[in-house]
C-alpha cells in the first residue's frame, strides 16, 4: 500500500486465500517471469491508483481471475499466459479490467477460462496487441458498460459461447 515500489523476479506464488500480489494506492510493482497459480482469489489485484508491470509471468488456476485491475490503475502485461487452469483450480475470468482502469496487452496467450478470457466493464479502457484469445467455456472478450477496447492483430478464436460481445454502451 502507499507508495511501494518492488521488482518481483522468477517467484513462485500460490496457495494465497485472496490475492498471490495484492496491490493498492499508489503502489508501482515490476513482476517479472513469476508463477502466479492456483490462488484462491486473484493471481494480481491492482487496485486505486497503482501502476503495475507484469512481464513474462504464467497466471493460472486462481479462482478469481488471472489479474484484475480496478479503480483507476493502470497495467502492462507483457508476454504472459494467462491460462484458465483444471478442476477447483479453474478462473471464471483471464483479464478483467473495471471501474475506470487502463490495461496495455501484448504477445500474451489467454485461454481456457470457465467464463471470459477477457472482461471489461464499467468505464474502463483495454488495449490488445498481438496475442491470441482462445478456448474460453464462455466467450474470449466481453465489453459491458461503457468500457473503452481496441485489438490490433489479435488472434481470437474457438471460444465456446462467442468470440467478441459488446453489450450496453461499449
Amino acid at each position: 500500500a502507499g507508495n511501494a515500489t518492488a521488482v518481483l523476479t522468477n517467484n513462485a506464488i500460490s496457495e494465497n486465500g485472496f490475492a498471490g500480489i495484492g496491490l493498492k494506492e499508489c503502489a508501482k510493482p515490476v513482476l517479472i517471469d513469476n508463477r502466479i497459480v492456483n490462488n484462491r482469489g486473484y493471481g494480481v489485484l491492482v487496485h486505486g491508483q497503482s501502476h503495475c508491470e507484469v512481464s513474462g509471468c504464467l497466471l493460472e488456476g486462481n479462482y478469481g481471475s488471472g489479474l484484475c485491475a480496478s479503480g483507476s490503475s493502470r497495467v502492462g502485461v507483457r508476454n504472459c499466459t494467462v491460462r484458465g487452469g483444471e478442476g477447483e483450480h479453474r478462473e471464471s475470468t483471464g483479464l478483467q479490467v473495471q471501474d475506470f482502469a487502463h490495461v496495455e496487452v501484448k504477445d500474451c496467450v489467454v485461454t481456457g477460462h470457465s467464463g471470459s478470457n477477457v472482461f471489461g466493464r464499467d468505464e474502463s479502457s483495454l488495449v490488445l496487441r498481438a496475442g491470441f484469445v482462445s478456448h474460453a467455456h464462455g466467450a474470449g472478450l466481453v465489453l459491458q458498460g461503457r468500457c473503452r477496447a481496441r485489438m490490433e492483430g489479435v488472434q481470437v478464436g474457438e471460444n465456446r459461447v462467442c468470440n467478441v460481445i459488446a453489450l450496453d454502451k461499449s
